[in-house]
């Protein structure tokens, strides 16, 4: 199937505000076959039976449940103390049910319909994944012992059944209900609400940096949970009544003249915290305005109150969750101040984007393009086919990097500190994801990766940017295979083919290759060009683009008329063109691979990129100018004390310099150039003239123009067959001691000797 970036493409999920309640009006009990009443959903036979499932001797609807009486989803309103945690390692779970149970609206949105009668007993939810809203139906048969008492979470209150049917419903969205042992507060808040997660590591920050963030967020529409860290499952903390490796939920916060508290809840609905500030505490006695602030509760309920110096003593991470579009209140519509833009990405074992190998530059890159400056989130998310899967490797450190690109948009194939606008970190995490402010209009590439290569798996990316902003589109840019023409030929340089950069004049000596590029209706196409070398030990490598000769376009080329900028010398095994560059269609160009220094033998493959227009294919080609019909030699030589005569101004020593004899077998045309060393780091005038027959004034057939500073001084002659020619080499100055080559490009068999 051809790339079409728009199968790549997710809608935009609608906001939960457009959502309503529906009321199913069948009578029928229902009895979800999906997820039966059966230990299979419960735990799969390759998952640990939870802790409570020893327990479960059956399934009962609400009316039948130990000690309720008149069952309801809700009774009254809904708040943190409704919420309890049961016989299930799903703290991080009901953690998130007792931060949003703050209203009883953010409940509410999750579910799609409800029963009309008791009898029916169907029940669906609506959780978030993978960019969109799903929904999931649920019958109300819960799990239960022998006595008829709830097994796994339930609500304070025996008539009120949101927890047990919410967590019911999660646990069919996650595969079982094992699948909920164990998982972080972010992505559970994540799931109900449609933010993006952030996780703040506690421990690399002041105390008075904890403080602004949690009291900042806890204004804002900001849900958080916080966890110590355990290597050893959930265990207790000294005597302090916390649990390391336990998620609790983070409510709010108060600062009262120099007090600074934080109000949190056990999802245990018990268990709280012993030290200062705690139920009962002096603290509260001896600080009536505190106390009259915050108004505490001491019942033994899981909520409780500690400073930010303790917290922060014995809390490690935040589980953050920031909202976005959400509605406050069933009454005020949501507030759009974002949109968004949801695209569908494949990891294929490229591994670290920054890596700068053929490998990883080959992985998915989005581009974007904002045409005024607007604040910026990018959410990346491991895709539930991959964190839900059965696979041992489903967890690896994911993030992204945002590159300032041009109008071009092309594919970033190596990554240069200058154009990353900003980065995530990389974390072993569901869902990494950063904000960031005021980014400039112009356009940029999104390049998520993962930070070991061979890793394999899906993911959704979320892109947002302001409301107010004009005209937004994120795109999945085609693979490399998709975006570009690519050709390539291996040759390698040996000791007198290996002629360096254009510092030395033995450039000339490298490889040629001729690329041509043929089109009937691009006039201009997009190029990149590279040298990727054979060796343990990477050389400085580069490559000259230069025009190719109109008349013979497989000659091989010695004047420096660059096509385009060169490539740049790196020691890098794979080097690569780091921005594309436009070549006119239906125009021949020479390729010149080169080692900064000379004399290096090495294999190495010429590679052009030439991307795919729009429309009718083009024609590429990469030839080897070694397989013309044209031939070099090469004639080395010295100016010596002797023989460095000058230009024919030195009269009386221009005869001396070094005479070179050239003949053909038939008649032909044949470049002359002439090629001197550096001395000293200064070059010399240089030229030279031609005799034909006889070295004497009056049989001067040719000579250069000029006696430039130049490495090289060329002059095409025409030769006749079985007659000699005669080159005389010469500085402007006389007595100029230096070395230099005679080189003769033919395509005839042409003999070139030193007389």
């Amino acid at each position: 199937m051809p790339f079409n970036p728009k199968d790549h493409e997710i809608p935009e999920a609608p906001p939960l505000d457009t959502f309503k309640t529906e009321i199913d009006t069948a009578t029928e009990p229902f009895e979800d076959l999906e997820f039966p009443a059966e230990t299979i959903s419960v735990y799969k036979p390759n998952q640990k039976p939870p802790p409570g499932a020893a327990r479960i001797k059956k399934w009962l609807r609400p009316h039948q449940v130990n000690g309720a009486v008149n069952p309801e989803l809700f009774v009254d309103d809904v708040n943190v103390l409704d919420v309890q945690q049961g016989g299930l390692g799903d703290c991080w779970f009901i953690g998130s049910l007792c931060i949003l149970a703050d209203s009883r609206h953010r409940i509410e949105q999750l579910i799609v319909s409800k029963p009309e009668t008791k009898e029916r007993g169907k029940y669906s939810f609506r959780f978030f994944r993978d960019g969109q809203w799903k929904n999931v139906s649920i019958d109300d048969r819960l799990p239960c012992d022998l006595k008829g008492n709830l097994v796994f979470a339930k609500s304070t209150n025996p008539n009120e059944f949101w927890v047990p049917l919410l967590e019911k419903a999660y646990a069919k969205f996650m595969g079982s209900y094992a699948s909920l042992e164990g998982g972080f507060t972010r992505n559970a808040l994540v799931d109900m609400t449609g933010g993006f997660s952030e996780v703040m590591d506690m421990k690399k920050k002041t105390v008075l940096d904890v403080w602004n963030y949690v009291s900042k967020r806890t204004q804002q529409a900001t849900l958080i949970g916080a966890s110590s860290s355990s290597t050893t499952g959930e265990t207790g903390i000294g005597s302090t009544g916390l649990m390391a490796g336990h998620a609790y939920a983070v409510i709010d916060c108060f600062e009262v003249a120099d007090v600074k508290l934080i109000r949190l809840k056990n999802p245990w609905a018990n268990g709280e915290w012993k030290g200062a500030w705690a139920d009962n505490a002096a603290e509260w006695k001896n600080s009536p305005k505190v106390a009259e602030v915050v108004k505490p509760s001491f019942a033994d309920d899981g909520t409780f109150h500690m400073t930010i110096e303790d917290f922060c003593k014995y809390f490690t991470t935040l589980d953050v969750c920031r909202l976005i579009n959400y509605p406050v209140n069933p009454d005020t519509p949501a507030v759009v101040e974002w949109k968004c833009q949801t695209r569908l990405g494949n990891w294929n074992g490229e591994g670290l984007f920054t890596a700068n190998t053929k490998v990883s530059r080959r992985g998915p890159q989005f581009t974007f393009t904002l045409q005024e400056t607007s604040d910026v989130i990018i959410s990346l998310t491991l895709h539930s086919s991959k964190y839900l899967s059965d696979v041992k490797d489903k967890d690896f450190p994911i993030g992204f990097h945002v590159m300032k690109s041009d109008e071009n948009k092309d594919r970033c194939f190596f990554v240069k500190p200058a154009s990353i606008m900003f980065k995530s970190t990389f974390e072993y995490s569901r869902e990494n994801s950063m904000k960031y402010n005021q980014l400039a209009a112009g356009n940029y590439l999104i390049c998520p990766s993962v930070y070991f290569k061979d890793k394999v798996g899906s993911f959704v990316i979320r892109t947002f940017i302001r409301s107010s902003c004009k005209g937004f589109n994120v795109e999945l840019l085609p693979g490399e295979e998709e975006y570009y023409h690519y050709v390539a030929k291996e040759s390698q340089w040996d000791f007198l083919s290996a002629g360096g950069c254009m510092n030395s004049w033995r450039w000339i000596k490298n490889p040629q290759f001729l690329l041509t590029l043929k089109s009937n209706e691009s006039k201009k196409l997009r190029v990149r060009v590279g040298v990727e070398q054979v060796s343990d030990q990477p050389e400085f490598t580069g490559m000259y683009i230069l025009q190719a000769n109109d008349k013979n376009p497989t000659k091989p080329i010695y004047e420096n008329k660059e096509a385009a900028k060169p490539l740049q010398f790196i020691n890098r095994a794979d080097n690569i063109s780091d921005d594309a560059f436009d070549l006119e269609t239906n125009k021949n160009y020479v390729l010149i691979p080169t080692t900064f220094k000379t004399g290096i033998e090495m294999k190495f493959t010429t590679k052009a990129f030439i991307q795919k227009p729009p429309g009718p294919p083009v024609t590429v080609d990469l030839i080897p100018l070694t397989d013309s019909i044209f031939k070099r030699k090469y004639l080395e030589c010295e100016w010596t004390k002797e023989t460095a005569g000058g230009c024919p101004n030195n009269k009386e020593t221009f005869w001396k310099n070094p005479k070179v004899m050239i003949s053909a077998a038939k008649d032909c045309e044949v470049d002359i150039l002439l090629c001197q060393e550096e001395k000293d780091g200064k070059l010399a005038g240089v030229g030279f003239h031609v005799f034909k027959g006889e070295m004497r004034s009056a049989c001067q057939c040719a000579k250069t123009n000029s006696w430039g500073f130049n490495r090289v001084a060329a002059l095409t002659i025409s030769l006749q067959a079985n007659i000699a020619y005669y080159i005389l080499p010469s500085t402007y100055n006389a007595g100029d001691e230096r070395k230099f080559t005679i080189v003769a490009v033919h395509s005839s068999d042409v003999k070139l000797g030193l007389l």
